[in-house]
Parts: C-alpha cells; structure tokens; sequence
C-alpha cells in the first residue's frame, strides 16, 4: 500500500535555544519556494516542496557572510591535517559559482551558511512530500506546493513570492498555481460560511538557484530530507540543528496517514 502524502512543519527560530520574538504583524511576508527529487532510504522516490516564510526579504549579504567563512576556512589548507581533497573541489566550486547548493556542497560550505541562517534568519519553513510515482511531476509539484502554501498563508498581509525555476515552471505557471490555490479558498468560502477565508495580495516571481532566500530554503530543505528520510544517515539532525530548526507541532490525522 503506497503511504498517503507527508507534509512536515518546521519553525526556523532567530534566537538560539527556540526562544520565540514579541508577536507582531509584519507589513508583507517574503516566501520562498524550493523544489527536490530523492530517494528516501527505504527505497521509496520523492518528491517535495519547502516554503520559507519570512517577514524580511534574504540579502545578498548573508550568502556573502557564509561565502566568506568559506574562503577562510582553515580546513582548505592543504597542509591542514582534517584537509579533504573531496572537499576542496566541492567548496571550489562553490566559491567559484558564488552561491550554495546543499547537496553539491561539501561539509565545509555546510557550516558557514547553517551558523548564519542560525544568526540571522528568523520565520517558518514547511514542506510536504508525495511519492513521484503516483502523480505526474507538474501535479505532484502543484499538491505539494499548494499544502505548503496553504499552511503558510495565516491572514490578509501581502505576499512576495519567490519560486525556484525547475523544468517548465516558469512565472505563468506560477501565476496559475496562485489562482489554483484561490479557487480552492472559494469553495471553502462557499461549503464553509462559518469559517473565515483570507485572500492576500501574492505577487510571484520565479528565479534560478542563486537567489539569497531560495539558497536558504533550499539547504534547509535538504536538512529536513536527511531527518526524515535517511535515518540512519550520519547527517540525519546535526545539520538541521545547527541551523536551528526545531520541530513545534506535529499532530496527525491516522486514518489519512498524512503528518504536519
């Protein structure tokens, strides 16, 4: 029997130790939308979405800080007893293309970029997962997407949202999947009267992999992969950790199988 679709809620803190900033409504949510393909250890092939949820925009000047470190580090001397010439050609590459690709980047360039998201990154990271097999890349794109979103979107403040560019996804596509989404809203607000149903302004864009926030979203993306899908990976929580996540809700519904 093929396992009904996963979807998984992390919150990303500021503070080290979990603790929760004075509640405050921000003016516009920043969303960053990353996509990703694998093959969980028991064999099942995935497919997920992670949306970071952020009340400031990333900049540049957090992927710069972490590339820094990098150059830096000691570790890259070759006369360096942990040197790794594995390693060396990864993190040469990332120095080279100037941004961070989680599952290309070597160990080195994991731990600049997870101790400053750990600084200075504060919001909410949700993913969802479906077995590919069981839908086509588009729609298992769109469910995954939509769970997120859906999750994600508490009220009426405006929205920014930043889509990776993958396959065909382009901002038409993105743009539809909105639409797709508020259609969904409307029924609810039609079978539901009693339930509010908020309709935020969301503005879209779709970048490549080296935009700041979708450079985050997507390391944190892989953490949450290594956690729950490789446990008995020597990386199943240490990255995760080290960039703060922690895990603060995780009710189920067991008939449907499904997680949040």
């Amino acid at each position: 029997m093929q396992q009904q679709p996963l979807t998984v809620s992390i919150r990303v803190p500021l503070r080290k130790g979990g603790d929760r900033p004075p509640h405050e409504r921000p003016q516009r949510l920043h969303l960053y939308v990353d996509e990703t393909d694998f093959t969980a250890e028991d064999g099942r092939h995935l497919r997920g979405v992670g949306i970071l949820s952020l009340s400031t925009p990333v900049g540049q000047e957090l992927i710069d800080r972490a590339l820094d470190k990098l150059r830096n580090d000691p570790d890259r001397d070759p006369s360096s007893p942990r040197f790794n010439p594995a390693f060396a050609k990864k993190d040469q590459r990332t120095l080279d293309e100037r941004f961070f690709h989680a599952c290309e980047d070597s160990q080195n360039g994991h731990s600049p970029l997870a101790e400053e998201i750990n600084a200075g990154i504060h919001g909410n990271f949700v993913a969802a997962f479906v077995e590919s097999g069981t839908r086509s890349g588009e729609e298992a794109y769109r469910t995954n997407a939509m769970r997120a979103l859906l999750s994600t979107l508490k009220g009426r403040t405006a929205v920014s949202c930043t889509f990776e560019q993958w396959g065909h996804f382009k901002e038409l596509q993105a743009k539809d999947l909105i639409e797709y989404m508020n259609e969904g809203l409307r029924q609810t607000a039609y079978e539901m009267t009693m339930l509010r149903t908020f309709y935020p302004r969301i503005d879209v864009t779709v970048e490549g992999k080296k935009n700041p926030g979708l450079q985050i979203a997507d390391f944190l993306l892989w953490c949450l992969v290594q956690r729950e899908f490789r446990p008995s990976s020597t990386k199943k929580g240490e990255w995760g950790d080290r960039c703060g996540l922690f895990r603060w809700a995780n009710p189920g519904i067991p008939e449907a199988e499904a997680q949040w």
